[in-house]
């Protein structure tokens, strides 16, 4: 009776509990090797050339300064007017969108067009337009609509707002507190919005090939889920099912010495 408790409550352990290599991220042979080389590189993998370019929709914040007089400086002007309920952090407030047609609208210049350039390039196109009619101008551009939300075992699922136009996974995961203890490393998905399809895949972040995955950069708007691991269900459903099963044999396994006896 001893034996079968004792086989039972390993069984429950080892089930229970998360082996080490689905915890460590970006895995390579020397993780687990005592005599891993120390301050030199383990591993090359080629980084991937990826720019985002801007697209219809997208919200972008532009700011011109100058040492034209402001009173002459219409590319600034903004209405002071406030709409109550509203956050006056949203992008939809605060910046200008990107029409269908890919162009903004400029006071004055009309329309420009600068979807399909990064938002540096965009920048270099405005600042030739403006100095035409300005001093010395300084164009800054940023993209405001850069979102994404993180779902599932992470420490703190919701939506994200990003200022980095080269956000890439693990940045994100680690904005959303990292992993659980037991989060699916080995399967996280990525749902992303490609033209008017809608593409779902999986990347692996235990293992370091993650790093050259056409899903290491994100995209706005794509949405990330982190399945939890088997051994959770198992916790859950379980665990406490187990402990009260060894509680009930203990005390049967007593009232039978005391019997015998």
């Amino acid at each position: 009776m001893n034996r079968t408790i004792f086989i039972l409550f390993l069984f429950s352990l080892s089930v229970a509990c998360v082996p080490t290599k689905k915890e460590i991220i970006l895995q390579t042979d020397q993780d687990f090797n005592n005599n891993a080389t120390l301050n030199t590189p383990v591993k090359r993998h080629q980084a991937r050339d990826y720019t985002y370019t801007l697209r219809p929709d997208d919200i972008i914040s532009l700011k011109v300064s100058s040492t034209t007089p402001s009173e002459f400086d219409f590319f600034n002007a903004q209405s002071t007017q406030t709409v109550s309920g509203f956050d006056p952090r949203d992008p939809l407030l605060t910046g200008i969108k990107i029409e269908q047609d890919g162009t903004i609208p400029l006071p004055v210049v009309g329309k420009v067009e600068i979807a399909g350039l990064t938002t540096e390039d965009a920048r270099a196109k405005i600042q030739e337009i403006v100095e035409r009619y300005l001093e010395t101008p300084t164009v800054d551009v940023k993209l405001l609509s850069f979102q994404y939300t993180i779902l599932g075992e992470v420490q703190n699922e919701g939506r994200y707002t990003t200022y980095n136009p080269k956000l890439n996974i693990l940045e994100a995961l680690g904005e959303s507190g990292g992993f659980t203890d037991y989060a699916d490393r080995a399967r996280v998905k990525i749902v992303r919005r490609e033209n008017n399809e809608m593409q779902i895949a999986y990347v692996n972040v235990l293992e370091d090939d993650v790093l050259s995955s056409p899903y290491f950069y994100l995209r706005p708007d794509d949405v990330i889920s982190v399945a939890p691991l088997g051994a959770k269900n198992w916790r859950i459903n379980n665990v406490a099912n187990v402990g009260v099963l060894f509680s009930g044999i203990s005390a049967l396994t007593l009232l039978m010495l005391r019997w015998n006896n």
